[in-house]
């Protein structure tokens, strides 16, 4: 039991520093970009590098999948099974990439990319060769997180998120020294790869250490391959949902409120959405050690897991919407230099709907780290759509940016229901004493200090 609280606890700090480099990398890096680049270059490189991110989900949530079955194999002392889920991800990789990559050169040189994509300062030939190199970025980062695998069935979870974070800390510092020597862009996109070969390198030799692993072609299984098809496939339903929610809620508050509540909209979005990264970092944390239970067979670790990380996400949930909706005016006129008018009833739509959100999220890890989280992922991309609907309809007919927003319910209780539900039969659990465990488990955490995963 020690052990596995000292790697929780080391998966949390580890995905917190993952927070400073987001911040690092999304809100430090954006000025100088405008004050290096003209806002016509900056545009363009925000087109290319979104359109290339499209081939992120070309993996087919193989990854994700496979990393726990790695996990729950390893516990069950599957070895050569193990070896077969590693080789069956690499030979996916690099076919997927192969073909990403001669379509898309094709695509290049047969079509202008300029006029297409709608560039407005970036040539041609820079514009090609930019959007190649961003494509090959995308296939080594997903290369590199195959060895993942390894650290989390070992209960180094951490050792693979702060070498993740540091590559991502790596490109940031890359771009701004690159920005601050005058590089042009095509070197610049070229030194943009070295971070993550090098984090590919370094993960596939350390990981010797800690699993026999060659990689073989012969060792790769197509029967394997066809068993986690179906649960990779589902994966992919909650970036499409994600992409409902907030790229397509953002076109539709532009079509009916206009530019200026879109920005208000997206602003307070932006200010709340760190609630929901903060209290990932603690689910984040508790996925590897819930993979490795579920692999001993464990229940009484998973029911105990899936308790603390319900009562810490939910209760710090509260706690941080509370001082929000406290300092949230303060915050939000000081970061926009008063340009832009605090909405009180946004604000609090938004933390109401992360409230929700919180909940689900917390029980579907249960389900997610099992492997077992294909109806979730129905239900997510299902509610997606039909909270995307009531939204049109509600906004047609009573125009309330505030009520376009708790539009959004429809998913967040929806999942909530399901997901609790789940997750206490996955465990032997019971809601009613899920609920009973809260005021305990609380009382501890504070006793011992808030989250209650920080203590060994």
């Amino acid at each position: 039991m020690k052990s596995g609280l000292s790697s929780i606890r080391k998966n949390l700090v580890a995905n917190l520093f993952g927070i400073g480099v987001l911040i690092f990398n999304q809100v430090i890096l954006v000025p100088v970009y405008l004050h290096f680049w003209d806002v016509e270059v900056y545009s363009d490189w925000i087109v290319l590098t979104a359109i290339s991110s499209f081939f992120a989900m070309s993996d087919i949530g193989l990854n994700s999948v496979t990393i726990n079955q790695f996990v729950i194999k390893n516990e069950e002392g599957n070895i050569e099974e193990c070896k077969s889920l590693m080789t069956n991800n690499y030979l996916l990789v690099i076919f997927v990439f192969l073909i990403s990559i001669a379509g898309s050169a094709i695509y290049v040189f047969a079509f202008d990319i300029v006029s297409s994509l709608g560039l407005h300062a970036i040539s041609r030939e820079e514009s090609n060769y930019i959007f190649l190199m961003l494509v090959a970025y995308i296939f080594i980062g997903m290369i590199s997180s195959v060895p993942d695998a390894i650290y989390r069935s070992s209960s180094l979870n951490h050792k693979a998120v702060y070498i993740n974070n540091c590559v991502r800390l790596a490109e940031g510092l890359m771009l701004m020294t690159s920005l601050f020597t005058h590089l042009s862009i095509t070197y610049l996109v070229t030194l943009y790869l070295i971070p993550r070969i090098v984090a590919f390198f370094y993960k596939f030799f350390d990981t010797k250490n800690y699993f026999p692993y060659k990689l073989s072609i012969k060792s790769g299984s197509w029967s394997l391959f066809k068993k986690i098809f179906y649960p990779s496939i589902t994966f992919m339903f909650f970036p499409i949902g994600n992409g409902i929610i907030f790229q397509g809620f953002s076109l539709l508050v532009n079509r009916y409120f206009g530019a200026q509540a879109l920005v208000l909209y997206n602003t307070t979005r932006t200010l709340t959405s760190f609630l929901n990264q903060l209290l990932g970092s603690i689910l984040q944390a508790v996925w590897p050690e819930f993979s490795i239970a579920y692999g001993k067979k464990d229940v009484a670790r998973m029911r105990e897991l899936h308790r603390k990380a319900f009562v810490t996400a939910t209760a710090g949930a509260i706690l941080i919407s509370l001082m929000l909706l406290l300092f949230g005016r303060l915050l939000f006129t000081t970061w926009t230099h008063g340009k832009l008018e605090f909405n009180f009833g946004l604000l609090l739509s938004f933390l109401v709907v992360l409230v929700f959100r919180c909940i689900w999220n917390t029980s579907s890890v249960a389900l997610m780290a099992t492997n077992r989280h294909s109806t979730v992922g129905i239900l997510f991309i299902v509610l997606a759509i039909l909270s995307m609907g009531t939204a049109v309809i509600s906004t047609h007919y009573y125009h309330s940016l505030i009520l376009t927003v708790y539009c959004l319910l429809v998913i967040e209780i929806g999942l909530s229901i399901y997901t609790i539900r789940a997750g206490v039969k996955m465990t032997n659990d019971t809601f009613l004493e899920l609920v009973k465990s809260f005021k305990p488990l609380l009382c501890l955490s504070i006793k011992k200090g808030f989250p209650q995963f920080n203590q060994v």
